[in-house]
C-alpha cells in the first residue's frame, strides 16, 4: 500500500522510504542539513571536556558518515524545479560542486561562521566554518531583501540547545526560506533533526514536509512547535493552535 504523503505533517521514519511516496514535481523548495562527512581525526583535540562530549555525541550518532548523494536524485523529481538549499562540511564541497556542474544548476555558496567553535584543532585550522549550498535552475527567482540576501553569517553557537549536536540558528533558516519561497509554497527538509525548518515555516506561513527518524528528536520537535511565546510573536493567530502533525512511517 502507498503512503498517502500530506503537508504540514511531520514523519517519524527514514527519508529515503517517505521522499519515494512525494510526487514527482510537487514541492517548491528543499531545505535540509543532511550528515555531514568528517574528517578521520575530527574526534580529537585540545577543548574541554563538554566539547569532546559533543563530538562523542555526533560519532555515537553517526552523524560523522555523511549521507548517500543519490538522494539527490530524488530531491530532482520531486522539485517543481531545482531550488535547493543544503548545508555540508568542506569534505563535501567537490561532489556537490561535481553534480552541479553535471546537471548546468546555477548555486550559490554561503557559509555560516562560528565565533565560538570546538576547539578540536590538532594539526589544522578551527571548525569554525561551515557551508551552505543554494542549487538553482538558471531562471529561478529570489525573493527576500538586503537583510535576507547575506552569503555569511556570524554567530555563537549553543552546542547544548535543545540536547541535538548539529542545531541551525533560526534567523539563518527563516532568510534562506524568505529568499526561496512565497506564502502557502511547500517546503520538504528530509533531514529535520531538531525542528528548526519546521518552527521556521509556522512561522512564515510556509506548508511543510519533514523527516525524522530519531524518535528522542521528534520530541524535541514538539517541544519547539508547541513554543507558545515564539510561535505568537510572529502570529498571533498560532499561539494555541500547533500547525504539525506526527505521523509514525
Amino acid at each position: 500500500m502507498v503512503m498517502k504523503i500530506r503537508t504540514n505533517i511531520i514523519y517519524n521514519g527514514d527519508c529515503k522510504k517517505g521522499l519515494n511516496n512525494i510526487p514527482k514535481n510537487s514541492v517548491d523548495f528543499i531545505l535540509t542539513d543532511p550528515p555531514y562527512k568528517m574528517d578521520g581525526n575530527a574526534k580529537g583535540g585540545c577543548g574541554f571536556l563538554k566539547d569532546r562530549e559533543y563530538l562523542k555525541n555526533i560519532y555515537k550518532e553517526k552523524l560523522h558518515k555523511g549521507f548517500n548523494m543519490q538522494i539527490l536524485e530524488q530531491f530532482k523529481r520531486i522539485l517543481k524545479e531545482m531550488n535547493l538549499v543544503i548545508f555540508c562540511s568542506k569534505n563535501q564541497l567537490r561532489n556537490y560542486l561535481n553534480w552541479i556542474h553535471k546537471n548546468n544548476y546555477n548555486w550559490i555558496l554561503i557559509t555560516w561562521n562560528k565565533k565560538n567553535p570546538i576547539p578540536a584543532i590538532n594539526n589544522n585550522y578551527l571548525p569554525d566554518t561551515e557551508y551552505i549550498f543554494h542549487i538553482r535552475k538558471k531562471g529561478i527567482g529570489l525573493n527576500g531583501n538586503y537583510n535576507t540576501k547575506k552569503r555569511y553569517y556570524l554567530t555563537n553557537i549553543n552546542k547544548n540547545k535543545f540536547k541535538h549536536p548539529t542545531v541551525k540558528p533560526l534567523k539563518i533558516i527563516r532568510n534562506l526560506i524568505i529568499n526561496s519561497t512565497n506564502k502557502k509554497d511547500i517546503v520538504v527538509d528530509p533531514f529535520l533533526g531538531s525542528g528548526t525548518t519546521a518552527l521556521a515555516c509556522q512561522q512564515l506561513d510556509r506548508k511543510f514536509i519533514g523527516f525524522e527518524k530519531e524518535d528522542k528528536y521528534i520530541e524535541i520537535i514538539k517541544e519547539r512547535l508547541l513554543q507558545k511565546n515564539v510561535t505568537s510573536f510572529f502570529n498571533k493567530k498560532q499561539t494555541n493552535n500547533i500547525n504539525f502533525k506526527f505521523k509514525k512511517i
